[in-house]
């Protein structure tokens, strides 16, 4: 009787062993560290990390955690406004630390307000613009909203044109259809722009293919018209702020 209790007892405290183990919490991983400005160590509040679906947003002094991952490498990509974007395979295992370094984006020294002029050298018709950029760092866009007042095509003061294009580090690129035709321009790392305007039917001008250059405070655009019925009239347009 006495060895039946004592064989009882140990089954009885294997299984209180093995429900314990079973329900323990498992061990956890995370990601965790401070984001800091290239150059400057400035910490970055607001940035937003993400990694295997999961999300953080760091806080005042640029620190993050992001609970609850899976152990192995994965792809972490950090964003802010402002900032180039930041991509990097990390090894995660228990509590890892990442302490990312975001550059500025020099592109966000062309955002804001620009005003300027505008004159087409053959018919002497001239007037004033304004040119508003404004950039999404983390969708690595641009957007463009341009202003004309004057006689422009045969239209006095035509309606804003705005559009958007997306941004590498080597140029930033737009096609997209206008009120004018479709417009097609590269805007180059160093300031070097090309494009043309295909234009659409009705209008005096068949095309307009433009050169130019843009620097953080001025953008001067050298323009050719071809007139419907035949010919070409050059001008120029200036921004500056």
């Amino acid at each position: 009787m006495r060895q039946f209790r004592s064989l009882a007892t140990l089954v009885f405290v294997a299984a209180v062993g093995t429900a314990c183990e079973s329900t323990s919490p498992s061990s956890t991983v995370s990601l965790t560290g401070t984001i800091r400005q290239t150059g400057s160590n400035a910490a970055i509040a607001g940035a937003t990390v993400t990694v295997q679906n999961k999300t953080a947003t760091s806080g005042s002094t640029g620190s993050y955690t992001v609970p609850d991952l899976t152990a192995g490498n994965a792809e972490v990509r950090v964003t802010h406004q402002g900032h180039i974007n930041v991509t990097q395979n990390v090894a995660l295992s228990g509590t890892t630390t990442f302490d990312p370094l975001m550059p500025v984006e020099p592109r966000m020294a062309y955002a804001g307000n620009w005003t300027g002029n505008w004159v087409n050298n053959a018919s002497q018709n001239k007037g004033t613009g304004t040119m508003a950029i404004v950039l999404d760092t983390p969708a690595q866009t641009m957007q463009f909203t341009v202003v004309f007042f004057g006689l422009v095509f045969g239209i006095q003061n035509p309606p804003p044109l705005s559009f958007t294009g997306p941004y590498t580090a080597t140029s930033v690129s737009v096609n997209v259809p206008t009120p004018v035709g479709t417009l097609t321009a590269t805007i180059a790392a160093g300031g070097q722009i090309t494009g043309n305007v295909v234009a659409g039917p009705g209008l005096p001008i068949t095309r307009i293919d433009f050169t130019g250059a843009a620097t953080p405070n001025l953008v001067t655009i050298n323009f050719t018209l071809s007139l419907t019925g035949g010919g070409t009239a050059p001008g120029v347009l200036t921004f500056s702020k």
